[in-house]
């Protein structure tokens, strides 16, 4: 199993996560205040790599780390719809819809099984786990022009690479 793995999710969700007994709840080891100088203007910098990520992925939603089990990261976004998770696998995005009578199952079993079924990147009709519960596939094996832009441009050609880089993730959602 990869290593790489960020679970994005809402608050709903990490509380039926939460249950697991190896879960290490880690709030607020996200952002940290960059400047705290009176009358100026406030600024946070985003101490976590995978935070900037998903800022650049989703326009700018603000996640912070919620916990973790081992190797393996939550993050809580509350734009989400409220049943559904995502799961960051190297470059792929995994859509997961749990139900109500999901959550009434052993979490870590839900949990393992979900992983295993990703790590084997079953479809949904192969799957025993539920029907329906993985919605889609997005963005598996993103081509080098969708991967987000160097950090390290200065802001004019970096704003215009995140631009371009929008476009194209339209342009192919639109042809799906």
């Amino acid at each position: 199993m990869s290593k790489d793995i960020k679970i994005v999710a809402t608050n709903v969700v990490l509380r039926y996560f939460r249950k697991i007994n190896f879960f290490k709840v880690e709030l607020g080891s996200t952002l940290k205040q960059a400047s705290s100088e009176p009358g100026k203007e406030q600024k946070i910098k985003v101490l976590d790599t995978f935070v900037k990520k998903y800022e650049n992925i989703t326009n700018g939603k603000l996640i912070h780390k919620y916990g973790s089990i081992g190797t393996i990261s939550f993050y809580e976004d509350s734009t989400l719809p409220r049943y559904d998770f995502h799961i960051y696998k190297g470059d792929q995005i995994f859509e997961i819809e749990i139900t109500p009578e999901d959550m009434d199952k052993d979490s870590m079993i839900f949990l393992s099984q979900t992983l295993q079924m990703i790590d084997e990147q079953k479809t949904k009709k192969e799957s025993d786990i539920g029907d329906g519960m993985i919605k889609n596939m997005v963005y598996t094996n993103i081509p080098d022009e969708l991967k987000t832009p160097d950090m390290k441009l200065e802001k004019k050609p970096y704003i215009q690479a995140l631009l371009d880089r929008r476009r194209l993730i339209d342009k192919v959602n639109t042809q799906q």
